[in-house]
């Protein structure tokens, strides 16, 4: 059977989201949510770097939203033909691999990344809970509702 690139980058995301979605995803949905913005202001090998930042050196870092949505759309390119020179396994190669390419490749790898993010971002939302780091976490700091009472007279 032969399926179109979109159908692929849509089973590839709901793959990848399905994975993570009986684990805690963090913050994974307001992050991959806000990537693609990211990456039209900034470029794609400034925001995997950034992202890769805010990951951190931490001991889990493959349960690190951040570096989850790296760690997706690393496979994503790296299962791609086009552009055939940035074939990354890690994220951080994938970043190394963007620095060093030509404008072509780099702009084509940009491309197809916002074009697999738009699956990720609506599969994400569709079936991972968006925390709110806002939110209190203690239910007794809660501001309890305010009641009038009406006067008797």
């Amino acid at each position: 059977m032969v399926t179109s690139i979109e159908q692929a980058r849509a089973s590839f995301a709901l793959k990848q989201i399905q994975s993570i979605a009986n684990g805690d995803s963090g913050n994974y949905v307001s992050y991959v949510s806000a990537m693609p913005a990211q990456i039209y202001m900034n470029g794609l090998g400034q925001t995997l770097a950034a992202m890769l930042a805010a990951a951190g050196r931490q001991k889990a870092l493959e349960k690190d939203a951040h570096y989850l949505i790296c760690q997706h759309l690393t496979d994503w390119l790296d299962n791609q033909t086009v552009p055939s020179q940035i074939s990354p396994k890690e994220p951080v190669q994938l970043v190394q691999a963007l620095m060093s390419s030509d404008q072509k490749s780099y702009m084509a790898a940009q491309v197809e990344s916002l074009a697999f993010l738009d699956w990720l971002k609506k599969f994400a939302r569709a079936l991972l809970p968006e925390k709110n780091d806002d939110q209190p976490t203690n239910p007794q700091s809660e501001r309890q509702p305010v009641t009038r009472t009406q006067k008797t007279s």
